[in-house]
């Protein structure tokens, strides 16, 4: 009896990563969330911010990169339960990316809060130019954000069917 209760705990561990995983591989603005926070988190790291800033700053991405999962799998449904055209699921997919969207707000608010200080976004500069090999590094880091970002998506999402529009 406790195998079967340990081999399903294990199957929807094994469920939830591949939905995690098929988000990553179809879902672009999931991806740029999570780049997004990778950065946000790196530096709240490299500049040292205390415990109730770096809880605020990871609250907030888990919230927005748990409200994009959610809405895909708004998307998802709706496209499943209405392949045709129609108003109202058009509004149900809008009103999800509108929690997503005021999720977002609210996180850049309060990294702007957390950053936004002269003396930080001076210290961020100062790190990040420390030496020429770090430039290279950042850069790189970069680079590899975008590629994670745009690579081409397996599997487009279908787009909102606008009925009235």
């Amino acid at each position: 009896m406790m195998l079967y209760h340990l081999q399903s705990l294990l199957n929807s561990f094994r469920y939830a990563f591949r939905g995690l995983l098929l988000c990553l591989k179809t879902q672009r603005n999931l991806r740029l969330e999570l780049a997004a926070a990778l950065w946000v988190i790196a530096a709240a790291l490299a500049l040292e911010l205390s415990g109730g800033e770096l809880a605020a700053l990871l609250l907030c991405c888990g919230l927005v990169l748990s409200l994009e999962l959610m809405n895909t799998a708004m998307e998802f449904t709706v496209d499943l339960c209405c392949p045709k055209p129609h108003p109202l699921a058009k509004a149900a997919k809008d009103a999800a990316a509108g929690g997503v969207l005021m999720a977002a707000v609210t996180a850049a608010a309060v990294g702007i809060v957390l950053f936004g200080r002269p003396d930080r976004l001076g210290a961020l500069f100062r790190l990040a130019l420390a030496s020429p090999l770090r430039v290279i590094l950042l850069a790189g880091a970069a680079a590899l954000s975008a590629l994670f970002i745009f690579l081409p998506c397996s599997r487009q999402r279908t787009e909102h069917k606008d009925t009235e529009d």
